[in-house]
């Protein structure tokens, strides 16, 4: 023992000792307390920490008892009270700084002191009157012990001192645990002592200990918001504090009067709100931190063994079983205005959370207040903590067995009720579940919603469609726990009261109700291995998991887990007991801390069964819900509206991912709807009809047996009561409607599902075969022809996955498909929006708009041979400024097939639908013009209606964005196009592909090798034999005779776009318009004539071929087959010719001349023009290094088949030897004039080159200055040499050609004579 703490304990023991000052003055007593202050001073300063650790509970007792004892001497009083109290805080704030041997919990507070007052602290002996002397406890017979002297209560005495605090008052509030857990102590032993006195609890203390309390907590409360809002906030430091001021009130519950401490809550949540309020309307600080505070006091206070009976669950207004007098409603006003005030009033949604439920269920009512103010808010931080507060409740009451009786827990439930009502006004804010996969082939849900919300912007409403993008939409975590929540209500609610409440609810409201059902279906579908699998979950999910268990809030999802099963494995086991130890154990609230990592994890099967188990229930709940909904349509008090609300929940229960008990479970529900509501489901509405055939398809489709038995069963009796309910009339619309199903299929089915589905299709023929009541009708064999044919759409179906790895021909089965349906409006739209959806995966961009546009036209067409309506578009001709294939759309004569009997599936919607989806897919290829067209068609379509501004101004927007996007590619040159490839198949292997030839269009920059690489590969595996697959890298014809017959053969070509002279001449120069809407490609084949490929200039000779494909490109098909096939024999000097284009062209590339600055004709008729222009002009910021390039190859080369030695080789007019005859044609006037050409740009390169280099290349620049000027004196001389009669030549051959140019709209005389005075101007000037 140090010195400071024996001084301390001599002076003590001394001070209260009467026999050593009874004869000590008053001035003598004075210096006494001042000298036992003094010790008491250097205790908690000087005190070594070692020491107070061995003797801390000594210490400890003989400070508190000064706190509450008061010492005379002679008469003289002796107050230590505040200078014990300041010891005490000082003592208990070196210890938490200190730690020194002791733990600390999740709370920061030190074991030791709360194992001291816990276990060591004795309230007993700390009993004295206002003399100071000690009362026993068999002298207890109220407050007054002796006339006119009163007992002096503990807790009494350290509220008033922690009210008097200033000096040390910030190191009280961050210690103010300790002091809270002594008053609690002390109200306890005094509620010990008034009962076995028989005084009830609303009478054991008086009214200033309720002042005194409620002025401590006030205190508190303000103390907390300066931390929030200082200019440094010190977040960590009120969140403890709040967290001691919380479990203070929530131990109050237990010890003194309740309605003291539901106006101490109610004091709190008015002081906080008020801070809130005063934050929002200064906008100095976001006010989430005291939000958060104030519902981690909410949260601590929900964890109270008795909040539900304090919420009066049981409360009626005739009899009231508990003694807590509900709050008046002008006190419940003044909460909830505060309350409400404090946020925006735009988030406030009415709803059934009225005054009386506010005033008879107090706590409850401040939760679901909270609830319906933050759910809007879009703040996922304090919507997660009010979400998780709501479930710990619903944890609480299942897992509490006295609320085990079904009516009992009814009754509790029954709390919940106004949180139905909220979720509801607030559906849009959850967040929407992922689309199942069939409806991204299919798109009934999609599109219907987009059909609808079409219909309002054409009409000019605005509607409200959920946004998830948006800041306010909660997370899938957090939206599916608030569905548990919605669903767990309902679970445990009466059924009776259940039925009689939703039938008093409106119509709207029960659609409302049933949309949120919906979204439950959505959220719980099973999300298999692969999701939880993903680490991005796994480390969610544990960090949600292990703060659940921290704090009590553990998500519902597992809680329901936990219900289904009557086993759990040991780490849930250890995991609930811990959880449930916050409730059992009131006074240790660190229970939880002890908990690790390695008592969270569980094994992955385990999440498995949890998840399955998890979202079985809950749609097991949604099942019974509809159930419930349909037996009140049943009793006709609804419209048939709500029979097509409940199936298309049953049909969305199929299209997800369920187990097989759900599965079954909504079979037999919709089996018993389709019975009982038949002629509205089947006759009606046959949209509702065509949804549950593709519904019922599908799950046909499952491993499991039993379920495709119940599937098909339910199918067939479709099938039945539809033929019965026409009397026996045909099933032309149910088969086209099964059909279209089915066609909806073939993007999911794989083999084991098509051979499942196959099964399940001839249980139809083998139903109706053994019919006895059909049996005699034609209902028999109308069923044996449509299992026919959904067969033979299954085996296309088989034979398209055969080619899943060949997507070309994949794709040409669909199309073939899809051509052969076009009588049919549904068929052919199904099947093109299937290989849309194919293009889409493949990221086919391209032809995924033209699936889109393709469909657009076909309904255009359609609809306008039906109606011809002004409005409308007039067929599918009005497309043909996009791209001419739309017209095939034109060649069947709708009117004559019956379409007006499927008017339903026609409407200028669906156009608006696809053209809008055309001009999507088309900005994603960077197609921008074609968007820009489609966007353009669909501000004409919305020329009629007037209101509809918003819609145009969003395309025009669009359109905007459209012409940026071209502008900024241009400019920096990065804009790309598709690579075409020849390919042809040889070989009888390729049974009927033998002998055809292909068009294959490729991503830009796709390399020859690999594409060839990829066939080989592909028809290596699908043949399985070795070495059975040969690509010819030759160009030339395949000689048929040459092959082996037992192999097959791929040749693949490079090909380019092809152009006649007069289409070119028609052209601009961008690459849009030379890369789309093409048919026609051509390849070069070099050779000569001794048959080797490559010679001199004067022997290389060219074969040119020109394919000729079915349809343009780009189409709803990557590749088309060749239809036509034309050769041309090039000249050496053509050949020459084309080779100096290609630098021209590449000259003109790299130094990016405008349109104006080259003059554009053609003497010869050729396919490249030459180019005229008298210099001058601006340039465009120019590629150096390119540029350089190009000089160099042009420039710098000398030898071998430069420009130099084409010149020598075919201007010399001396050498001229062209075909034999040495005569000067027009090929060589062509050549000179491209010659001339080819100097200038040099000229105009290496004045840009000389502006772009640097220093060190200045001797590279003058080589190339010196080469250009020795070309120049070797061509400039052949430039002036010129056959006889050369100008004659090319006017005769010109004015030869004027009869072409007729056809094109050039007038002869004006082409002609316009073509001589240039030339010969340009003859004269340059020679």
């Amino acid at each position: 023992m140090d010195q400071p703490l024996d001084n301390f304990l001599r002076q003590y023991a001394a001070i209260f000792n009467q026999s050593h000052f009874s004869s000590a003055s008053k001035q003598e007593t004075i210096q006494i307390g001042s000298a036992f202050s003094s010790s008491m001073d250097c205790l908690k300063k000087e005190a070594s920490i070692g020491s107070l650790i061995h003797f801390l509970h000594v210490t400890m007792d003989k400070l508190i008892s000064l706190i509450g004892r008061k010492q005379v001497v002679n008469g003289n009083p002796l107050p230590f009270a505040h200078n014990a109290f300041e010891a005490l805080v000082t003592i208990v704030d070196r210890l938490h700084d200190s730690r020194v041997n002791t733990f600390v919990d999740m709370f920061n507070r030190v074991q030791l002191l709360l194992s001291y007052v816990q276990n060591n602290l004795d309230v007993s002996d700390f009993q004295y009157d206002t003399r100071g002397e000690k009362i026993s406890n068999s002298s207890f017979h109220g407050s007054e012990v002796a006339p006119g002297v009163y007992r002096k209560q503990l807790h009494t005495e350290l509220l008033i001192e922690i009210m008097a605090a200033k000096q040390d008052r910030p190191k009280l509030m961050q210690r103010i645990w300790f002091f809270f857990e002594i008053v609690i102590k002390s109200l306890a032993y005094e509620n010990i002592l008034n009962t076995q006195m028989g005084l009830p609890r609303l009478h054991s203390f008086d009214d200033c200990l309720n002042g005194d309390i409620g002025s401590v907590i006030s205190n508190v409360t303000q103390y907390i918001n300066q931390l929030c809002s200082s200019a440094s906030p010190d977040i960590k430091s009120a969140t403890l504090l709040n967290f001691y001021l919380a479990f203070f009130v929530s131990d109050l519950f237990s010890v003194c009067n309740r309605y003291w401490v539901f106006n101490y809550i109610k004091s709190y949540i008015i002081q906080m709100n008020s801070f809130i309020d005063k934050l929002h309307r200064d906008m100095t600080q976001e006010p989430n931190a005291l939000i958060s505070l104030k519902l981690d006091f909410l949260r601590v206070i929900s964890t109270h063994e008795h909040f539900v009976i304090l919420n009066l669950p049981f409360y009626s207004e005739s009899a009231n079983m508990f003694d807590i007098p509900s709050f008046r409603a002008s006190t419940i006003s003044s909460v909830s205005q505060v309350s409400t005030s404090t946020l925006s009033a735009d988030s406030v949604v009415a709803d059934t959370l009225s005054v009386e439920f506010k005033q008879t269920h107090f706590l409850m009512g401040l939760l679901l207040q909270e609830f319906k103010l933050l759910l809007p808010l879009g703040i996922p931080s304090l919507q997660k903590i009010i979400v998780c507060i709501l479930c710990q409740i619903a944890q609480f009451i299942d897992r509490d067995s006295r609320y085990s009786q079904p009516f009992v827990k009814s009754k509790v439930v029954a709390l919940f009720l106004p949180l139905i009502k909220i979720i509801i006004a607030h559906k849009d804010q959850l967040a929407q579940g992922p689309a199942p996969f069939l409806d991204s082939a299919f798109r009934s849900a999609e599109a219907s919603h987009e059909l609808e919300t079409k219909k309002n912007k054409i009409a000019g409403i605005e509607v409200s469609t959920p946004n998830n993008n948006s800041n306010s939409c909660l997370s899938l975590e957090l939206t599916r726990n608030i569905l548990s929540l919605f669903l767990w209500v309902f679970k445990n609610l009466d059924s009776e009261l259940l039925f009689n409440w939703w039938a008093e609810l409106s119509e709207p409201n029960l659609v409302k109700l049933l949309q949120v059902v919906r979204m439950c279906v959505q959220v719980f579908e099973y999300r298999g291995r692969d999701v939880l699998n993903n680490p991005s979950v796994k480390n969610e999910e544990a960090k949600q998991r292990i703060e659940g268990l921290l704090f009590g809030d553990i998500g519902a999802r597992n809680e329901l887990m936990m219900r289904r099963r009557p086993f759990a494995s040991s780490s849930s086991s250890r995991n609930q007991s811990a959880t449930s130890s916050l409730v059992r154990n009131r006074w240790d609230k660190s229970s939880t801390a002890n908990l690790t990592c390695s008592e969270l994890n569980s094994d992955e099967n385990e999440k498995l069964v949890c998840e399955s188990n998890i979202c079985c229930e809950t749609v097991l709940v949604c099942l019974d819900l509809t159930d419930y909904m349909l037996e009140i349509v049943s009793l006709g008090s609804l419209s048939t509206f709500m029979i097509k609300e409940c199936v298309s929940l049953m049909a969305e229960v199929l299209s997800r991912n369920q187990t097989n008990a759900v599965y079954l479970s909504c079979l037999n529900l919709l089996r018993i709807a389709v019975k009982e509501h038949a002629q509205f489901i089947l006759l009606e509405d046959s949209d509702l009809c065509a949804e549950l055939c593709l519904r019922l398809l599908r799950i046909s489709c499952v491993k499991d047996a039993q379920v495709r038995s119940q599937a098909i069963i339910v199918l067939y009796l479709i099938m039945r009561l539809c033929f019965d309910l026409t009397r026996g009339n045909s099933l032309t619309r149910l088969k086209i409607q099964l059909i279209v199903a089915l066609s909806s299929l073939v993007n999911i089915l794989d083999q084991d599902k098509a051979a499942n589905l196959q099964i399940s299709i001839r249980r139809l023929s083998t139903f109706s075969s053994k019919d006895s009541e059909l049996i005699q009708t034609t209902f028999p064999a109308q069923i044996e022809d449509l299992a026919g044919n959904l067969h033979g759409i299954l085996l296309n179906t088989i034979k398209m996955h055969e080619f899943d790895k060949d997507p070309e021909m994949h794709m040409d089965l669909m199309y073939q498909v899809a051509k052969g349906y076009q009588s049919s409006i549904q068929l052919r739209l199904t099947w093109l929006e299937n290989m849309r959806v194919k293009h889409k995966e493949r990221e086919n961009f391209a032809e995924a708009a033209m699936c889109s546009l393709h469909s657009a036209a076909f309904v255009c067409e359609g609809l306008y041979s039906i109606e011809q309506s002004g409005d409308l578009p007039i067929g599918a001709t009005v497309f043909e400024d996009v791209t001419e294939n739309v017209l095939e759309e034109c060649i069947f004569d709708y009117s004559a097939h019956g379409w007006s009997s499927f008017n339903h599936s026609l409407s200028k919607d669906k156009i608006v639908i696809h053209l809008e989806e055309a001009a999507k897919y088309f900005f994603k290829a960077q197609l921008f013009e074609f968007a820009i067209k489609c966007y353009q068609h669909l501000i004409d379509m919305h020329k009629g209606n007037k209101c509809n501004y918003k819609t145009v101004s969003e395309y025009h927007k669009k359109i905007e964005e459209n012409y940026e996007k071209i502008m900024s590619l241009e400019e920096c040159g990065k804009r790309s196009y598709s690579t075409f490839f020849r390919v042809g198949f040889y070989g009888r292997l390729f049974e009927d592909l033998d002998g055809k030839e292909y068009v294959y269009k490729e991503a830009p920059y796709a390399q020859l090798s690999v594409i060839s690489h990829r066939l080989e590969a592909f028809y290596q595996e699908r043949f399985g034999l070795p070495n059975v697959v040969e690509i010819l890298k030759s160009s030339n014809l395949v000689e048929r005779r040459n092959l082996d017959p037992n192999k097959a053969y791929i040749q693949v070509t490079y090909v380019e776009p092809y152009f006649d002279y007069y289409r070119e001449v028609e052209l601009t120069t961008s690459g849009f318009e030379r890369n789309t809407n093409i048919s026609e490609f051509v390849y070069n084949i070099p050779f000569t004539k001794s048959g080797k490929p490559h010679g001199g200039l004067k022997e290389q000779l060219k074969k040119r071929v020109v394919l000729r494909t079915e349809q343009m490109f780009p189409y709803l098909k990557t590749r088309l087959e060749v239809i036509n096939r034309t050769e041309e024999i090039l000249s050496p000097i053509q050949v020459a010719k084309e080779d100096l284009n290609k630098k021209l062209d590449q000259f003109e590339a790299v130094l990016r001349l405008k349109p104006e600055e080259s003059l554009m004709f053609d003497a010869s008729l050729s396919h490249k023009s030459a180019a005229l222009s008298s210099g001058g002009g601006s340039l465009q910021q120019v590629d150096g290094k390119r540029l350089q390039l190009i000089l160099q190859g042009c420039i710098g080369t000398q030898v071998n088949q430069g420009p130099t030695e084409i010149a020598l080789t075919f201007l010399n007019v001396d050498d001229i030897d062209a075909d034999g005859d040495g005569e000067w044609t027009i090929e060589h006037d062509d050549l000179r004039l491209l010659f001339k050409k080819f100097l200038r740009l040099c000229k105009k390169g290496l004045a840009e080159n000389r502006k772009l280099i640097k220093a060190d290349q200045v001797e590279y620049e003058a080589q190339l200055q010196r080469d250009f000027e020795k070309m120049k004196s070797i061509v400039n001389p052949l430039l002036h040499n010129r056959g006889p009669g050369w100008i004659s030549h090319t006017f005769n051959d010109l004015e030869r050609g004027t009869s072409d140019l007729d056809m094109n709209g050039v007038s002869n005389t004006n082409a002609a004579a316009s073509l001589r005075n240039f030339v010969q101007q340009q003859s004269h000037s340059e020679f």
